[in-house]
């Protein structure tokens, strides 16, 4: 039961990042690039 709830979990993760990669294309990149510019590490 739980692989298939964690399975079930990370998919819909993975399709909601890929839909707000779709809608807002810079929106990940961009918080990326800030945080690199203040010099914090990921």
């Amino acid at each position: 039961m739980t692989p298939v709830l964690s399975t079930i979990c990370f998919r819909s993760l993975v399709g909601l990042l890929i839909e707000i990669n779709h809608l807002f294309q810079d929106a990940l990149t961009f918080l990326f690039l800030i945080n690199m510019r203040r010099g914090e590490d990921y």
